[in-house]
Parts: C-alpha cells; structure tokens; sequence
C-alpha cells in the first residue's frame, strides 16, 4: 500500500474510534507519569484538530506545571514555533485550525509532540503529506514523541529519505521507545 492509500485507511481508521475523549486522557496520563514530561523544560505539542488525539488537557497541564509551551504557526511551507502562555490567546487559521496569535517564536524544545496518521512499529510516522513535522525534526534536536491511539499503529509504513524516526511513541496502552 503506498502513502496516499495508507492515509486514506487510517484516517477512516482514527475517525471511527470509540471513546476518544477516556483515549485522549488516558494518553496524558502515561505522558504525565514519565520522566520524559517530568524531565522537559519545555514542550512543543500540536493543538488537536479533528479525530487528532486531544491535546487541550496536556497544554493546560504543562502550562500549570511551569513548563514552557509551544505550539504550531503555519506560514506558507514553513512551521514556526510560537510560545504561548495561555489557551485564551489562540484564534482560528484560515483552514480552520487553532493558532497563536502572538508571534513569539521559541525553538529550544527540549520534547516535541506530534500528530499522525499512523505509527509504524519501527518508529515512523505517517503524516498529512505536507512534511511539516519532518523538516522540523531535521532541523532541531527535540525528543521526537509521537501521540496516538493504539489502532493507528501498524507493522510497517512506506518511508523516503526525509522522513524523520519519533523517539517515542505515547499510546492508551502505555509508551514506547525506538
């Protein structure tokens, strides 16, 4: 199956999964309870967007625990890392998604919390095609940790040479490290 089909699949995949909220929150636990959160200075996470695993519960955590929190400003094909003191200050992006409005880039992220498709078992990640996340990751050193439901994962996902290995990957079952 090559990417197109496999996104395709596993989109339906994540839209149709039960429980998503008891999931999501289950997800937080098992991040708040390892040394990787409790060790992070600093977090750059993704604001959930559609079937994504929430993240609301994870930045307002974070945001209570004094850990500096990034999150996602598109601008053209460029990712930039916005620091953001509060969920108050976020407002809708022309596709709908939530982003900063200030502008106050921060790229000393010591973890880096990513969406996803799909997850193989070998450590890599099936985007939304646009290779955000990648060109990120080539560029800054960040533990990579991937956020997903436990049904997105799979043996194997078609890889390119962009393509960026997560260093973990957070489920309702527990984390696993590549």
């Amino acid at each position: 199956m090559n990417k197109k089909e496999l996104r395709k699949e596993f989109k339906n995949i994540r839209d149709n999964i039960k429980k998503r909220d008891l999931l999501s929150h289950q997800i937080g636990e098992n991040l708040f309870e390892s040394d990787l959160y409790k060790n992070a200075r600093s977090i750059f996470t993704f604001i959930s967007f559609r079937s994504e695993v929430e993240t609301f519960e994870i930045i307002k955590r974070a945001l209570e625990d004094k850990k500096i929190v990034t999150v996602p400003k598109v601008q053209g094909k460029d990712m930039k890392v916005i620091k953001i003191y509060s969920l108050d200050n976020l407002k809708r992006s022309p596709l709908g998604i939530l982003e900063p409005e200030n502008d106050d880039e921060f790229y000393n992220v010591d973890i880096t919390l990513t969406p996803g498709l799909a997850f193989s078992k070998d450590g890599y990640r099936l985007g939304y095609g646009g290779g955000y996340y990648d060109r990120f990751f080539a560029k800054y050193r960040t533990k990579k940790v991937g956020l997903a439901f436990y049904d997105q994962l799979t043996d194997k996902i078609p890889k390119e040479e962009f393509d960026q290995k997560l260093d973990y990957l957070v489920t309702e079952k527990g984390i696993i490290e590549y």
